[in-house]
């Protein structure tokens, strides 16, 4: 792997730790070959995200009044201030 690869993989990581790990890590062994691959899944940012999103759609006066850009907007907020609070247990 050159440089370059290895560079990307480690912002690649820095962006998932970032945003709160996986929300549905699964790691594969292939024990005949020593391979390992591991699937992070989404994030659990996205998938808090979701879940936000998933209420707010739920919600008529929510869903009449605002647009998808707020909808979004509001939904990562709601995600990142999980993400905070777990972090202060």
């Amino acid at each position: 792997m050159s440089n370059p690869d290895i560079k990307s993989l480690k912002n690649e990581v820095i962006k998932i730790n970032n945003a709160g790990g996986t929300a549905f890590p699964i790691t594969y062994k292939y024990d005949n070959y020593s391979i390992s691959v591991t699937s992070h899944g989404m994030t659990l940012r996205d998938y808090f995200a979701a879940k936000a999103m998933q209420g707010l759609l739920a919600n008529s006066e929510t869903n009449r009044t605002w647009g998808v850009n707020e909808n979004a907007k509001y939904a990562y907020q709601q995600a990142d201030a999980m993400l905070k609070a777990g972090d202060e247990d």
